[in-house]
């Protein structure tokens, strides 16, 4: 039975949480570089509540537990430094959250464990460069900005 609410909690609470967490790092960052019109949604299907905080939309869909993702209009403007800094972000999010929760435990505490662990996955996962279906990780985001800046200053210095 333990088990199962485990697995419960990782659905329906940890996973959805770190997903925010994540998006979060990466919202953050956006608008520290003042990007405008900033819109993070967790899940898919019906979107069924909003709201806005710090310039910052976020959009909560029916099935809260199956990623998220954030965008910005204006995201072409974007510097090659400035993509790679919002894309890091997520990841070190994910990181220092996985880094707090490893400092909170005291004790066997499997709950706070799997959070902890869940937040280091995401990290890991999303900062790896691949690309999947048509979806970008971070690190891929990060390795072909970094790619093509390189090849824009070679170009230049020809």
């Amino acid at each position: 039975m333990q088990n199962i609410n485990l697995l419960l909690y990782l659905i329906f609470a940890a996973a959805p949480l770190s997903t925010m967490i994540h998006e979060l790092g990466h919202a953050a960052a956006a608008r520290l570089l003042r990007v405008d019109d900033v819109s993070l949604s967790i899940g898919s299907g019906k979107e069924i509540g909003s709201l806005e905080a710090a310039g910052i939309r976020i959009n909560i869909h029916v099935c809260y537990f199956l990623g998220g993702v954030v965008q910005s209009v204006g995201n072409n403007t974007l510097k090659g430094r400035e993509k790679v800094l919002i894309s890091l972000a997520g990841p070190l999010a994910s990181a220092f959250s996985a880094f707090l929760a490893f400092l909170a435990m005291t004790g066997s505490n499997e709950y706070l464990h799997l959070f902890a662990l869940f937040n280091l996955w995401l990290a890991a996962v999303n900062i790896l460069p691949f690309k999947f279906r048509g979806k970008e990780t971070d690190g891929y985001i990060i390795w072909t900005t970094i790619a093509k800046h390189r090849a824009l200053s070679k170009f230049r210095h020809k």
